[in-house]
């Protein structure tokens, strides 16, 4: 990460000094955040779902396949979603008198510093299916398995490879490692607080999988916050994000999707 102080030293607004938005700025915008996502993507879902009427006695995969037979709209929700939660966030660095590239780490990372991020990263994925083989915490990967069977089935998986390699890396990344880390780690919380806080929020988030799942994403993050530590560049991290993400969809692809 870019030193916090640098951006003292930003032009100061009307009103505030300019500077990372420390403990309680950052935890009440990722709030905002994080909700308009959730009300746009899930209110507008839940009111596509009424204007669809599937009747009372639908079961969720039939709810899921009349999202998918109405999927311009349902893609629709979703981009409305995410442009809001990309407008907040715009207007919270604004506000905060940080330049946008400085504030989230928009800087090309240093080769080495992929090579880092890389080598532990693979280190980290082995041991964490290896840990999962022996113990059984391979939730998640059934979990995916399914999202990747009902897309192929729906005639979406182009769609939700895009969404998984591409659109979650980059949203993710803007907001845990680029958002919300920087500004807890000029908290009192410091680097080390502002990296495990913002890991475990991100870890939260993915309550889809079970207790390992989590655990698992939670470790992910802390070593992603490492490297956004280390190199000042969530760049970096949406790379190590969307390889990751893209690794993971092309072992299912190759491996389980028949199973």
């Amino acid at each position: 990460m870019t030193e916090v102080a640098a951006s003292e030293r930003t032009a100061e607004p009307r009103g505030r000094v300019a500077g990372y938005w420390k403990f309680w700025g950052t935890t009440l915008w990722g709030l905002a955040i994080i909700a308009s996502f959730a009300i746009i993507g899930c209110g507008g879902v839940f009111g596509e779902l009424v204007w669809l009427d599937p009747g009372p006695s639908a079961t969720p995969e039939d709810l899921v396949a009349a999202l998918f037979d109405h999927r311009a709209l349902l893609l629709t929700i979703i981009a409305a979603a995410v442009a809001g939660e990309l407008a907040i966030l715009a207007l919270a660095v604004r506000l905060s008198g940080v330049g946008m590239r400085d504030y989230l780490g928009l800087v090309l990372p240093r080769p080495r510093d992929i090579l880092i991020g890389l080598a532990g990263l693979v280190a980290l994925s082995l041991a964490i299916a290896l840990i999962g083989y022996f113990f059984g915490g391979l939730q998640s990967g059934r979990v995916n398995l399914g999202m990747y069977r009902t897309a192929r089935a729906a005639g979406l998986l182009p769609v939700m490879i895009v969404a998984a390699v591409i659109v979650a890396p980059v949203m993710e990344e803007l907001v845990f490692r680029g958002f919300l880390l920087p500004g807890w780690a000029a908290s009192r919380l410091g680097a080390v607080g502002g990296v495990v806080l913002s890991s475990i929020v991100w870890a939260i988030l993915h309550f889809q999988y079970d207790v390992w799942g989590i655990a698992t994403v939670f470790c992910y993050g802390l070593w992603f916050g490492f490297v956004r530590l280390r190199s000042g560049s969530t760049l970096a991290t949406m790379i190590l994000h969307l390889l990751q993400n893209g690794a993971a969809i092309l072992l299912i692809a190759t491996l389980y999707s028949k199973v």
